[in-house]
């Protein structure tokens, strides 16, 4: 390992070095490009040189890393991408017995760089022009045939014709390292993806954790019915950019959770919005104020001792009173005072006593967002998640009306029939709700939000409409935010969501079988239901109704949004990533989110941007 990370460090700084030469010496031949004629074709092959020497390189690194990071890493030593040991072996696995003509080429053209820069600065000498003598025209012409005799001499052009060939030569390596394309090639894995799978499943411990905090909150009712963002916010630690400390989630709780007896009358009253800050590692920083909440080390102490500290505060204080009217001092003059800041107020346990609804209800009539946390809620040795109270106008209803928040089923059959006064949704809208739903597969599978047999009713989507600067356009731009609803259940009595697979299914695997669903129901604007013909049914037996209807419209999904849209759908469909069918393992995951998300969100740029340019 040490040899290998020894070749790394001693071949990155010659990379990094040879591509600033290359520039160093066309800024160098650029002083005398009026001096010259000839100048500007020597700077034109030295940029030509430094573009196929950098993308000789880049194409190396993506192999290992992707195309982004790549150029990120290129022009910074610094970069902690250069110290990951999986991008050390894949680097020395790509080059494979070609290291040593690796390095020995780069060193070639380092050298060949350096010796050119001297020749170049040698012609300074030359540039000895005093602009006040009386002779400087006639100097000047002199310049410029001591510039075009010293270029001559120096043999700059045929220097410039032997680092050509050098750098041919390594570019052409580089490509005879590049494995032989087979017919069923697999995705190469980059270190990019590898860090956002790793985020991913920091982002799902917090969300299971949260669920079964939750669930200890309270026990005074049997279950408690909660819409979770599917968009949680992450702040990462800023060495690494990609290590999350803390996660933000978006949650709602409804009238008819926080109070079991109500009526319907109790409909019409406004929902409770929480934001939930959920640490990973560290401590929770609020983002509102910028500010580490260190309290809540000794919160939980404060609450359990709250009544001796009372007594204690209350003879303190009797103490303090009797002595004040006991003593009396007479000043010569004012003495300044200074004024002891209030100690800000420690923050309650909400799991206290195990009635986190009875708490919830002092602040579900706020009238504006809380820019600070209300309380927090920790179960034992769990994780501490701060709990601010946001007032929205939404309403989280199951029947029909005027709600923002409504489900995907609806939101979908209601673009499909929109008339002139109904806005639709757009191509790149279905594919941004298409990308979030395949980040919520990494980032809530496996937990209690999110069940094997999820479909369009589970998921709830809010709509925000945007405005318009223009009166001539008729489609209305929305902002459409998926939520998930779940039932927190009392960890004492029902156990956690757990779906069954029937034994003569044919689906691989139930969850991204359930997201290909659902991609085809957002492509067609349609309920798979609806979509289902008879010859889906197999003999009568429809248990495999919902695979074969999604198999034979999986081949029709390309007209809708794009031929790469279909192939996503089908790979979902027939959990075809060639990684087995088990999510829980890693490389399905990588795979996943290297042909799913990614293709996704590389479709939704693509169509935004055609639809600003329309």
């Amino acid at each position: 390992m040490a040899e290998a990370v020894g070749f790394v460090l001693a071949v990155v700084p010659m990379i990094i070095s040879a591509c600033e030469h290359y520039g160093e010496a066309a800024r160098g031949i650029q002083r005398y490009r009026h001096a010259n004629k000839g100048a500007e074709d020597l700077i034109m092959m030295l940029e030509i040189q430094e573009a196929i020497f950098r993308s000789a390189n880049i194409r190396l690194l993506a192999s290992c890393v992707g195309r982004d990071e790549a150029h990120l890493m290129l022009g910074d030593f610094n970069h902690p991408g250069w110290k990951e040991s999986g991008l050390i072996a894949d680097y020395r696995a790509r080059l494979g017995e070609s290291q040593h003509a690796f390095t020995h080429s780069i060193k070639l053209i380092n050298e060949h760089l350096a010796n050119l820069r001297l020749t170049i600065d040698g012609f300074d000498k030359h540039s000895d022009v005093n602009e006040q003598d009386a002779h400087a025209h006639h100097r000047k012409l002199s310049f410029k045939k001591r510039i075009r005799l010293a270029f001559s001499q120096s043999g700059i052009e045929q220097s410039l014709e032997s680092l050509m060939k050098k750098t041919q030569n390594f570019s052409t390596l580089i490509a005879q390292t590049e494995p032989s394309q087979s017919r069923t090639s697999e995705t190469k894995i980059t270190l990019s993806t590898r860090r956002e799978i790793a985020k991913f499943a920091r982002i799902k411990d917090a969300a299971s954790n949260l669920y079964q905090t939750l669930g200890y909150a309270c026990t005074k009712h049997t279950s408690h019915q909660a819409q979770l963002s599917l968009e949680p916010s992450c702040k990462v630690q800023e060495s690494t950019r990609t290590d999350p400390l803390q996660v933000r989630f978006t949650m709602a709780f409804s009238h008819l959770t926080l109070q079991p007896q109500a009526t319907a009358s109790d409909l019409s009253k406004p929902s409770a919005w929480l934001t939930i800050e959920s640490s990973v590692s560290g401590m929770i920083q609020s983002e509102a104020d910028n500010v580490t909440l260190q309290h809540m080390q000794v919160s939980a102490k404060r609450t359990r001792d709250s009544e001796d500290d009372e007594s204690l505060n209350a003879s303190t204080a009797q103490a303090t009173s009797l002595q004040k009217k006991a003593v009396r001092f007479q000043c010569a003059q004012a003495v300044a005072v200074p004024v002891v800041p209030a100690e800000e107020p420690i923050l309650p346990n909400l799991c206290t006593n195990e009635n986190f609804c009875l708490q919830l209800r002092n602040f579900i009539n706020q009238a504006s967002p809380s820019t600070k946390a209300v309380g927090y809620l920790g179960h034992q040795g769990s994780q501490r998640h701060l709990i601010y109270v946001d007032a929205k106008s939404q309403r989280v209803t199951q029947g029909k009306g005027t709600s923002l928040l409504r489900s995907l089923r609806q939101l979908l059959q209601s673009t499909n029939n929109a008339g002139p006064s109904i806005p639709i949704l757009l191509h790149y809208e279905r594919l941004r709700l298409a990308h979030l739903l395949s980040i919520a597969v990494l980032q809530f599978r496996s937990t209690p939000w999110l069940a094997n047999s999820w479909n369009s009713n589970e998921i709830l989507v809010s709509t925000h409409e945007s405005s318009s600067t223009t009166t001539d356009d008729t489609t209305i731009t929305n902002f459409h935010e998926p939520y998930v609803s779940a039932c927190i259940r009392n960890p004492y009595d029902a156990p956690a969501r757990s779906n069954t697979l029937r034994s003569r299914t044919l689906i691989r695997n139930q969850l991204l079988f359930r997201l290909g669903v659902m991609l085809l129901e957002i492509a067609f604007q349609k309920p798979l239901d609806e979509m289902k013909e008879t010859s889906d049914t197999d003999g009568g037996d429809d248990s495999n109704a919902d695979f074969w209807a999604a198999d034979r419209l999986q081949h029709q999904v390309s007209a809708c949004l794009a031929p790469r849209y279909a192939e996503v759908v089908r790979k979902c469909i027939h959990c075809d990533f060639g990684k087995d069918f088990d999510l829980t393992a890693t490389k399905l995951q990588e795979a996943f989110y290297q042909d799913v998300v990614c293709e996704l969100k590389r479709l939704e740029d693509l169509f935004r941007a055609a639809s600003m340019v329309g």
